[in-house]
């Protein structure tokens, strides 16, 4: 009888030994990486002052005439605020383009979700800002690598946090988060 009393009050402190520091972990490769991007000299910033903020974008992606590709799932996580849509080439069946799009109450909000989501990346860090390669989109923006393409790219605009992919680092996502960017724009207004 005291095996059982005893089992549950050894998972607990099995649960608090090894899986309790991976939040106090987390949170301090956040703070780190927040660091090394100078955030807390940049954060609550933005290019333009808004009249209004974004809580809810959602792209339209048949709209799109200057690239061949087609809309073929979307995700809606987190009470539809967190979006995540996936797109293929018509004509390169190995081509897809991967969007996340994260709505947020504020712009700091917004700017902390790109560092959240830059703290779950394997990529080495820091990534070039937009200016490096005289990219212009959002308030702020981080290209994946440099290349002479822009196969990845996050950006925040407004209260809202973009981060788009695609497969193989000659094919380039600025012409679609160009795009995106002036749709956050045009909802910002």
């Amino acid at each position: 009888m005291k095996t059982n009393k005893l089992k549950p009050l050894c998972l607990a402190i099995i649960f608090s030994v090894f899986f309790m520091p991976l939040g106090i972990i987390a949170e301090d490769f956040i703070e780190d990486l927040k660091e090394v991007y100078n955030f807390e000299q940049w954060v609550g910033t933005t290019k333009t002052n808004y009249q209004n903020t974004v809580s809810d974008f959602q792209p339209n992606f048949n709209e799109i005439t200057f690239t061949p590709l087609y809309l073929n799932n979307c995700e809606i996580l987190q009470n539809g605020v967190n979006r995540r849509y996936f797109a293929a080439h018509t004509t390169q069946t190995n081509m897809f383009l991967d969007v996340r799009i994260l709505c947020r109450n504020n712009v700091v909000d917004a700017q902390n979700a790109m560092m959240e989501f830059f703290s779950l990346c394997s990529a080495i860090q820091p990534f070039p800002s937009g200016e490096t390669m005289s990219v212009s989109v959002g308030d702020r923006c981080y290209l994946g690598c440099e290349t002479n393409s822009i196969p990845s790219i996050s950006f925040v605009r407004n209260t809202v946090f973009v981060h788009m992919s695609i497969d193989g680092v000659t094919n380039s996502v600025l012409p679609i988060a160009v795009w995106l960017d002036n749709l956050i724009m045009d909802s910002s207004f």
